[in-house]
């Protein structure tokens, strides 16, 4: 891989998420039940289609190009058959994995799991994830992450803020204040 590929993945990924964060300013989309929904922006499973996209022009280039080896062909079909359960998965995430909240109560909507509902009153403590760029709000019983990539973030941080006593989150505000510079 020379040098200009990378620096096109790294422009193309350091652009991809800029715009994913300048999307999560927005405010978040009001219910039926007056509700704020926070949900990922369209534009993460742009990428999941651009991956599905992709894998299946290769297939198709692999499929016509005949003068490749085994050894090509099945290194290419593992290839096809890793990307496009991935970029399914993505989404699928992208399309399930909501949080909704209001000033009594947060509910977490996953891909492979039931709803997670959890009060203010009941937050005992929250962290920052560096790695998963999540808030994670925990009770004794429930952990909710919200992603800060999530559409409306930082008005679910500002309903947080009002919610919870400061001890709970003054770290973690912390945390993701530095990590974001």
């Amino acid at each position: 891989m020379g040098p200009y590929v990378t620096i096109i993945i790294f422009v193309s990924v350091s652009l991809l998420m800029w715009l994913l964060l300048r999307a999560s300013l927005r405010k978040p989309v009001m219910t039926k039940e007056g509700n704020q929904l926070l949900r990922y922006s369209t534009r993460f499973s742009v990428v999941g289609y651009l991956l599905m996209v992709f894998a299946t022009l290769f297939g198709v280039v692999l499929a016509f190009n005949m003068v490749m080896t085994l050894k090509q062909i099945l290194i290419g079909e593992a290839i096809i058959l890793v990307i496009i359960p991935l970029a399914v998965w993505l989404v699928l995430f992208i399309l399930k994995s909501t949080v909704e909240f209001n000033d009594e109560e947060v509910v977490s909507h996953g891909l492979f799991r039931s709803a997670r509902h959890m009060k203010w009153s009941q937050v005992t403590n929250v962290n920052y994830g560096r790695f998963s760029s999540a808030l994670s709000l925990r009770s004794d019983v429930v952990k909710i992450s919200v992603n800060m990539y999530l559409v409306g973030f930082p008005t679910f941080v500002e309903v947080m803020k009002s919610r919870l006593p400061l001890e709970s989150y003054r770290e973690a505000i912390t945390t993701m204040q530095s990590s974001r510079r």
